[in-house]
């Protein structure tokens, strides 16, 4: 499980659809958020989506697949982030920690902003 996960925007953040970078536990990737839909997809450092995998808030879990993509890690992501980017504006950066549920174990994912474009 990860600890927090670091996410920064990658060029211009005021596009209808905005490159993301994310950094957790060693690992590294991206994701575009698509400004208009709200949706969420894994994506290569230039932006292109890797397979068909989206986070859909409407639908409210991943759907699709995505060769080489950490799924869980893709969810603990995007789901957070769908639920807050763009509202009241976009983040250039922010973080997402885990809330703690009953026991100890982490239940969620929250968005902590840190700057906004």
């Amino acid at each position: 499980m990860t600890a927090s996960i670091g996410i920064w925007a990658q060029g211009d953040p005021t596009g209808e659809s905005v490159l993301y970078r994310w950094e957790a536990d060693q690992q590294t990737g991206f994701v575009t958020f698509e400004v208009p839909t709200r949706k969420i997809r894994p994506a290569d450092g230039n932006g292109q989506s890797i397979g068909d995998l989206v986070f859909d808030p409407a639908e409210g879990e991943p759907s699709g697949t995505a060769v080489g993509v950490n799924r869980p890690l893709f969810n603990q992501v995007s789901s957070p982030s769908c639920a807050h980017i763009g509202v009241p504006a976009l983040p250039v950066t922010f973080l997402i920690v885990p809330s703690r549920g009953l026991l100890g174990r982490s239940v969620r994912y929250d968005l902590l902003p840190l700057s906004y474009a």
